[in-house]
C-alpha cells in the first residue's frame, strides 16, 4: 500500500515537474518570441528612421538644390526683368539724348528751344520801354526777348509826299504821288527780323539762305556754321503775322506789320529823293544787284548802311511785308491821314516794300511797290520787320479788308524781280523738300 502510495506520489511529482517545466519553457519561448519581435520591430524602426533620415537629407539636398535653382532662376528673372530693361532704357535714353544733342547742334533754334509752345506759355519779356514815345527821330530803344536783343528806332508823327513824281526814273503807274499824314509816332524794328529772332519764337527757320537751306553754299552764307544775324526769308504774309502774334503774347504788347504808308514814311526819314541816300546807293549802302554784279545771297542785317532815322536795310537784302492789301489805283483815292489800304480787293495780294538783294536799283526806290498773294508761300526774297505804336494804332483797322470774289490762288508773281523764274522754280517746293535734299 505504501509502495503504491509512493509510486503515485513520485508519478504526481514527476507530472508536476514536467508541467511546471513545460509551462516555464512556454513562457520563456513566448518571452523570447516577444523579445525577438520587439527587437525586430526596433530594428525595423531604426532602419525606417535611417531611411527617413536619408530621405530627409535627400529632400533637404533636393530642397536646397531647388532653392538654389529657384534663387538662381529668381536672380536670372530679376536680371532679365529688371536689369536688362534698365540697360535697354539707359541705352535708349542715351541714344535719345544723343539725337536731341545732334538736333540742337544742327537746328538754328536758340535760347532753350524757345519754339516749344508749352514752354512759351510761361515765357514773358518786358517791352514796357516802348510804351513811352521817343524824344527825337531815330532814337534807339532796346528790349530783350528770350535772350535776344531787339532794337527799335523812333519814327515821330509827321507828313510826307507818298509815291513818286511821274518824271522820277523808274516811276510806275501805281505810285501816284500824294500827301499823307502820319498822326501817331511809332517804334520800328531797326533791322529786318533775323533768323535768330524768328526761330526763337516759332521754333523753325524756313530760310533759303540758312545753314540748312537750299542756299547754304551760296554767297555770304557759304562756309558759315550759323546764319543767326541774316534776315529770315521764305516767310509768307501769314508766317509773319503768326510770329508777331506769338511775340506780342510773350511781351504783353501789340506788335504789327507796318502799313504801307508807315513803311514809306519811315524809309524816307524826311528825305524827298528817290533813295534816302539821295543818289543811287552803293553796295556799301545797300545789298542789291548792280549791273551784272549780283549778290548770290542775302547778308547779315545792319552791314549795308542806315537811313537818317537809324533804320538799316530799308533798301535791298529782302523785300518786306506790309499790312495793306494791294490795289494799283488806291493812291488816287486814299485817305490823307493814316491810310490803311483798300477796303476791298479783287485779288488777295499784299504789299511788299524795299526790294531785295536780287533787284536792280530802281526797285529799291522809297516809292516802289511790290505785291504777292497773301496765301502764296514766301520766296527767298521775302522777309519783314514790324512796329509798335505807343497808346495803340491811329487806324487799327489796317489790312482787315476781305478779298473779293475774284480772288484766287495763282503762281507766285514776282514782277519786280530780275530773278522771278528762279523764284518760282526753286521756292515753290514743299516745305519738307529742304530736308529731302539735305
Amino acid at each position: 500500500m505504501n509502495k503504491i502510495f509512493w509510486t503515485l506520489s513520485v508519478s504526481l511529482l514527476t507530472l508536476g515537474l514536467l508541467f511546471g517545466f513545460s509551462l516555464c519553457a512556454s513562457q520563456v519561448t513566448a518571452a523570447e518570441d516577444d523579445g525577438a519581435a520587439a527587437a525586430a520591430a526596433d530594428a525595423g524602426t531604426k532602419k525606417t528612421t535611417k531611411k527617413k533620415k536619408k530621405k530627409s537629407a535627400k529632400a533637404k539636398a533636393s530642397d536646397s538644390g531647388e532653392a538654389k535653382a529657384s534663387a538662381s532662376d529668381g536672380a536670372g528673372e530679376e536680371k532679365t526683368e529688371s536689369d536688362t530693361p534698365k540697360k535697354k532704357k539707359v541705352k535708349k535714353s542715351e541714344d535719345a539724348e544723343a539725337e536731341e544733342k545732334a538736333e540742337v547742334k544742327e537746328s538754328p533754334i536758340t535760347d532753350n528751344d524757345a519754339g516749344n509752345d508749352d514752354d512759351d506759355d510761361d515765357v514773358t519779356a518786358d517791352a514796357s520801354a516802348l510804351e513811352e514815345a521817343g524824344k527825337e527821330a531815330g532814337e534807339v530803344k532796346k528790349i530783350t526777348v528770350k535772350g535776344i536783343e531787339y532794337a527799335f528806332c523812333w519814327c515821330p508823327a509827321g507828313s510826307f509826299q507818298m509815291g513818286a513824281p511821274e518824271d522820277e526814273l523808274g516811276f510806275d503807274v501805281d505810285e501816284t504821288q500824294h500827301e499823307v499824314k502820319i498822326s501817331k509816332g511809332f517804334w520800328m524794328l531797326q533791322t529786318e527780323v533775323t533768323q535768330e529772332m524768328y526761330s526763337s519764337i516759332t521754333g523753325t527757320n524756313p530760310s533759303y539762305f540758312g545753314v540748312k537751306g537750299f542756299g547754304k553754299g551760296k554767297g555770304s552764307v557759304a562756309g558759315r556754321e550759323e546764319t543767326d544775324k541774316f534776315p529770315v526769308d521764305r516767310v509768307s504774309y501769314t508766317d509773319a503775322n503768326d510770329f508777331l502774334s506769338k511775340l506780342s503774347q510773350i511781351c504783353s504788347v501789340t506788335f504789327a506789320l507796318p502799313t504801307e504808308a508807315q513803311w514809306e514814311y519811315a524809309c524816307r526819314a524826311g528825305t524827298t529823293y528817290p533813295f534816302y541816300t539821295d543818289k543811287a546807293p552803293t553796295q556799301q549802302q545797300a545789298l542789291y544787284k548792280i549791273g551784272e554784279n549780283a549778290p548770290e545771297s542775302t547778308d547779315e542785317v545792319g552791314k549795308h548802311g542806315k537811313n537818317p532815322w537809324n533804320l538799316y536795310d530799308m533798301m535791298g537784302n529782302v523785300d518786306e511785308w506790309c499790312r495793306d492789301w494791294y490795289d494799283a489805283e488806291y493812291y488816287k483815292s486814299s485817305p490823307a491821314s493814316d491810310p490803311t489800304g483798300p477796303d476791298s480787293v479783287e485779288q488777295n495780294e499784299r504789299v511788299l516794300r524795299g526790294g531785295s538783294y536780287a533787284n536792280m536799283q530802281f526797285y529799291l526806290r522809297s516809292a516802289t511797290r511790290n505785291k504777292r498773294l497773301e496765301e502764296a508761300k514766301g520766296t527767298r526774297f521775302d522777309g519783314f520787320r514790324f512796329i509798335f505804336v505807343p497808346g495803340g494804332e491811329a487806324a487799327p483797322g489796317a489790312g482787315t479788308a476781305e478779298a473779293g470774289d475774284g480772288a484766287k490762288a495763282e503762281p507766285i508773281d514776282d514782277e519786280k524781280s530780275d530773278d522771278a523764274d528762279a523764284a518760282e522754280s526753286d521756292d515753290a517746293k514743299p516745305d519738307d523738300s529742304e530736308n529731302e535734299e539735305e
